[in-house]
């Protein structure tokens, strides 16, 4: 891979593609913002190649650019999903969990927001995740915890059980895999990018709200594919939208 061969990134881009896009798409949204970031990521992992001398070097870079690339193009990505409490009310208990959990993981400040979806999006330890934002482990560890308890704190004035896990709850929404034409994009762009070494720019957006177009846009989406989709991924895919 390091060597630039297209059929290596390309497999470890399916083995990666799932969590990328959530932990983008759980800050920026999944709208064309959101896609945009995901392909500055992409692009820059590639370019960040000849740099690394290792495979466990160049898996450290992508966490590192998927960092960078988060606050350089969006301060963070910061803002609010927009749910709809009918739609709260129509799925079961473990998804209504799941979904409330979403919302509050935005709801925290971006600093712990990013450090609770190293740990349980991307799956990194806390001395890694120190490693890949520069922190120290021990501050790390204090953020991590603060955002759990915040989130319980959240959670529990909706009435969430004391016995219930966050790791547990979350991992209910981690079914969910980049749209198709996100991946057409990158795949598609990934001889392009090993050729020119260059990297994906974009333009700084303006955010907001999805009105009365956004929402058809996503009912028009969703209508293709509801009868392949189980109905708590269909869910999340809806929540995560914003145009």
């Amino acid at each position: 891979m390091l060597a630039g061969s297209e059929e290596a990134i390309q497999s470890f881009y399916e083995r990666y593609r799932g969590r990328i896009y959530r932990f983008i798409a759980r800050q920026c949204g999944a709208d064309n913002y959101g896609s945009q970031v995901y392909r500055a990521v992409w692009s820059r992992f590639i370019a960040a190649r000849r740099r690394c001398s290792t495979i466990r070097q160049y898996k450290v870079e992508l966490y590192r650019e998927l960092h960078e690339a988060l606050w350089e193009f969006g301060g963070g990505c910061d803002g609010m999903l927009y749910t709809s409490p009918e739609l709260i009310l129509k799925v079961d208990d473990d998804t209504k969990w799941g979904v409330l959990l979403l919302e509050e993981v935005r709801c925290l400040p971006k600093h712990l927001r990013e450090c609770f979806l190293f740990r349980y999006e991307i799956g990194l330890t806390p001395t890694a995740i120190g490693a890949v934002l520069g922190k120290p482990t021990a501050q790390v560890s204090d953020q991590l915890a603060q955002a759990e308890e915040d989130l319980l704190t959240s959670l529990e004035v909706s009435g969430f059980s004391k016995h219930l896990e966050l790791k547990a709850v979350y991992q209910l929404t981690r079914q969910i895999k980049p749209p198709a034409l996100w991946d057409m994009a990158v795949l598609g762009s990934v001889p392009e990018w090993l050729e020119w070494g260059g990297e994906y720019t974009m333009a700084q957006p303006t955010i907001s709200p999805p009105g009365v177009s956004g929402m058809k846009q996503i009912a028009s989406s969703l209508s293709t594919t509801r009868k392949s989709m189980h109905r708590h991924e269909l869910f999340y895919n809806v929540i995560e939208y914003r145009n």
